[in-house]
This record gives C-alpha cells, structure tokens and sequence, in this order.
C-alpha cells in the first residue's frame, strides 16, 4: 500500500512540475550572464570567473569542443584533449568577458523559438551607441543526462563554433596537426 501511494505521489509531483523551454533556458542563461559578466562594477577577474562558471553550467563544452576540431578530434588522446578545452575554454572567457562589457545596460529581446533536431531560439540585442540591433540565436540541444545545453551563438549570421573550428582547423593543417602548439597558443591568448 506504501508502494502505491508513493507512486501516486511521484507521479502527481512529475506532471505538475513544467519543463523548461528553450527560450526560458536561454533566459536564464542571459540573465545570468546581464548580471554577472556585464555588470561594469566588478573587477575583470571576477567577471571572467563568473563567465566560465555560466559557460560550464549551461553550455555542452565537451560537445562543442569536439567539433571545433573538426576531423582532428579522431586524432586527439583524451588527456590532451582535456588540456586543449580548458584551454579553449580560457580563451574564449578572456575574448568575451570583454567583448560583452561593451553590451552593459542592454537586454535581449526575445522573437520565436524554432525545434528542428535541436531548438533554435532567436533574440537581439542593442548594439550600443546605435538604435540598431544586433540578431542572436542560440542553438540548443539536450544531452544524454536530459538537461538543455546550448551548443552554438549565431550572431548576425555567424557561428561562433564554425568560427573557432576554421581558425583551429586552420591552424592545426598549418602546423602540421600539432595540438600542443595549438595549445601554446590559446594559453597565451588567455594571458592578454
């Protein structure tokens, strides 16, 4: 009878419970990062920390990693690929902490949600000193564990993901596919 009951519980507590939709993921995520990263009274620093803490919550980082290195993922043993996320990762905190300090004081605005094999949600931006704004769509999946992640930012019509992915591709076929000197390089973008 214990059983029964707590099933019934369960049950009942599961379909009250509403699932979160992309845009609403993709709110959180905005939020987040208006309040965090944005916020011109902290330091640097903390912005960047509180940036990779929101990218490693609400982003697919190992998936989107793997794509970046296109055909060269295959090639790449597990610890050195671990070495070139958190690499890739500290770049990438370094280059957009930075970059979104020129957004404070904006809001996203929120236009449609578009699912396909992953959920598309399209959003803009002011871009500051304009009365234009700027078109952003994230790209958002869910993983095996079942959470939403996102994936990709397109921004007026460019991947941020193809983005790296070419400029990495690129330089690995330059470098004969040397990741450590890819590394090299993305730890000392970091440092800047």
């Amino acid at each position: 009878m214990k059983k029964i009951i707590a099933f019934f519980a369960l049950l009942f507590l599961t379909t009250n419970v509403q699932a979160m939709t992309a845009t609403e993921h993709v709110q959180q995520v905005a939020d987040e990062i208006l309040q965090k990263v944005i916020t011109p009274t902290e330091t640097l620093q903390t912005r960047q920390k509180e940036f990779k803490n929101i990218f490693y919550k609400y982003a697919n980082t190992r998936k989107m990693i793997k794509y970046t290195l296109g055909t060269y993922a295959k090639q790449i043993d597990e610890p050195t690929l671990k070495r070139f996320e958190d690499a890739a990762l500290e770049s990438l905190v370094v280059t957009w902490t930075d970059r979104f300090t020129k957004y404070a004081g904006k809001q996203f605005k929120y236009k449609k949600e578009v699912a396909e094999k992953d959920v598309f949600v399209y959003s803009a931006m002011g871009i500051p000193n304009s009365d234009s704004d700027i078109e952003i769509i994230w790209r958002v999946n869910t993983n095996k564990q079942g959470e939403m992640k996102i994936v990709d930012i397109i921004a007026e019509g460019v991947s941020m993901i193809q983005s790296y992915r070419e400029d990495y591709t690129n330089f690995l076929r330059q470098n004969n596919g040397d990741f450590e000197a890819l590394i090299k390089k993305l730890n000392s973008n970091a440092q800047k």
